[in-house]
């Protein structure tokens, strides 16, 4: 699909909550524990805020599981031919257990780095991410946080 504010950009959309024969790939998979921060609203005068761009396409499927993210794709949209199957290798947006697995590795990446990068670094991963969006407001207004 196309944005309409960005009419030049794809945007390949699964959604793996639609139901086939009462059955949907998400109706099948575990989500597992929520290894997500809590969102906190801090009031500081000072803030950082970051977002990991297509963090769910940063973390490869293991080969194989791949199978369940299989698709057809028309080659160059021609839909008078037929289709081709391709498998995803990635996560998906919009797949149940796409969080959980992107923040295990996010969070692994930073426990297994710390040592390179500094314990500030790898706190800051591990404590003050919500999913993709990271944040942190380091001079708390009257001892707020």
């Amino acid at each position: 699909m196309y944005h309409p504010q960005k009419p030049d950009k794809l945007r390949v959309v699964f959604d793996c909550s639609v139901n086939y024969q009462n059955e949907s790939l998400n109706s099948h998979l575990l989500q597992g524990p929520d290894p997500t921060n809590e969102l906190i609203v801090r009031q500081s005068p000072i803030a950082f805020s970051c977002d990991v761009e297509g963090m769910f396409h940063q973390f490869q499927v293991n080969e194989s599981h791949r199978n369940y993210l299989r698709f057809f794709w028309w080659i160059d949209g021609d839909i008078t031919t037929a289709p081709k199957e391709f498998r995803m290798r990635v996560h998906l947006f919009g797949v149940t257990s796409s969080p959980g697995c992107a923040n295990y590795g996010f969070k692994k990446i930073a426990n297994d780095n710390e040592e390179q990068f500094g314990s500030d670094v790898a706190n800051f991963v591990k404590n003050d991410f919500y999913v993709d969006d990271g944040g942190i407001a380091p001079h708390p207004i009257n001892g707020t946080t």
